[in-house]
């Protein structure tokens, strides 16, 4: 019988560069700064090796995160807040083992219960045949 694909999903608040004067008060800017973190993050979402990221807080989308992931055979999908916030959410698939069938962005900003826009996405995908037995 066939058996149900395995995958590794990690889920990671990268701290988003345009709130680090709210979340790192008082830490060392040369430490929590996103110029000082981004080698770190590198490494870090590099040794999970997962087969799904799904990243919070994120900038540096474009310029950073998606060139990393697309030269590492990943496929991703951004979704910004509303409003003034500059960061959102993303998630990154590695395409040797999933396709993209359907995505729908999320806002919570529809409320006066939510103190500021806030986003998810749902991604809905196909799992595709690696040619490996044992299913990873």
């Amino acid at each position: 019988s066939a058996r149900a694909p395995v995958l590794r999903i990690v889920s990671y608040n990268l701290l988003a560069e345009s709130l680090e004067s709210n979340t790192t008060l008082g830490l060392d800017p040369h430490i929590a700064s996103f110029a000082a973190r981004k080698e770190l993050l590198r490494q870090e979402l590099e040794a999970w090796d997962a087969d799904v990221y799904c990243l919070q807080e994120v900038e540096h989308y474009h310029d950073f995160f998606e060139p990393l992931m697309r030269a590492r055979g990943y496929a991703g999908e951004l979704l910004r807040r509303r409003g003034d916030r500059q960061d959102g959410c993303a998630m990154f698939w590695r395409q040797s083992k999933l396709r993209l069938e359907a995505s729908t962005p999320l806002h919570f900003d529809m409320s006066p219960l939510f103190d500021r826009p806030n986003v998810a996405q749902i991604l809905e995908f196909e799992a595709l045949d690696s040619g490996n037995s044992e299913g990873t």
